[in-house]
């Protein structure tokens, strides 16, 4: 029965390096970086980030049987690294998505903010117009126009006496 167990242990081991390797070789081959610029930096830093995270993730799932079966103190504190540092780039994604997503907002928010205003503007010079025909129009101005007494000082007393 010991030697089943060793056999098992060591055929467990043996499955876990030919999945390294197989890892390693596909990490090898996956060498199309694409020529990195103002205009695509951000997708480049988000798939990147995606793939660093789930290539961490990967890793945390094979090594995790290679812990629980023989578990040394180098290895688990390894472990237990790449566990803490793959959890600071999920919170380090998320905080990337919450900003854009409030950026995005915070845009939207401005656009139906200025909307807003030129369609109030627009209101009110049409509530403060006057739309009515040209006979009305000179029939208000007369009613409300005031009456002017005017005198004439070319023809007054004090003038002809110059």
């Amino acid at each position: 029965m010991a030697d089943k167990e060793k056999e098992d242990t060591i055929n467990s081991l043996i499955d876990q390096l030919k999945t390294v390797s197989s890892v390693s070789s596909d990490m090898a081959t996956n060498s199309d970086e694409p020529e990195i610029t103002e205009d695509n930096i951000q997708a480049f830093i988000m798939q990147k980030s995606a793939a660093l995270v789930n290539q961490s993730l990967e890793t945390l799932q094979m090594y995790q049987d290679m812990i629980t079966t023989s578990p040394n103190a180098e290895d688990v504190d390894a472990y237990s690294s790449l566990a803490a540092s793959t959890t600071k780039a999920l919170e380090t994604l998320n905080k990337l998505a919450v900003q854009d997503k409030r950026s995005k907002s915070a845009m939207d928010i401005k656009k139906l903010d200025i909307e807003g205003r030129r369609e109030l503007q627009e209101n009110q010079a049409i509530t403060n117009a006057y739309v009515s025909s040209r006979e009305e129009m000179f029939k208000k101005l007369m009613d409300e126009s005031e009456i002017i007494k005017v005198i004439d000082v070319s023809t007054s007393p004090l003038s002809s006496e110059s």
